[in-house]
């Protein structure tokens, strides 16, 4: 069994599935910062890569520009892991653990 740090990302995984998208939201955008939520995406593109699978993630683009970047980030998180749920591999995930 894999770990990764990564507290965004380890947040997200344990309440994903028992709190609705918009209390999610915006918890991520209000607790951390731009950077971090980045690089959790970052993380979560490179993890999903590795996942056996045909099922095709939706486009998330790499944005750096914009007053509200952070929200298109989270948007961009949340429909990995919509798509991860709905494809049922949640479970293929890597395990995020947190500092």
């Amino acid at each position: 069994m894999s770990f990764v740090l990564c507290n965004v990302l380890c947040f997200l995984s344990h309440t994903f599935v028992n709190t609705s998208a918009k209390v999610l939201k915006s918890t991520l955008i209000d607790f951390y910062s731009e950077k971090d939520i980045s690089r959790a995406k970052r993380q979560l593109l490179d993890d999903v890569l590795k996942i056996d699978t045909d099922v095709k993630f939706p486009h998330t683009p790499d944005r750096r520009d914009g007053s509200d970047h952070i929200v298109r980030e989270v948007d961009n998180i949340f429909a990995i892991f919509v798509c991860l749920d709905e494809n049922r591999l949640l479970d293929k995930l890597m395990k995020y653990v947190a500092s």
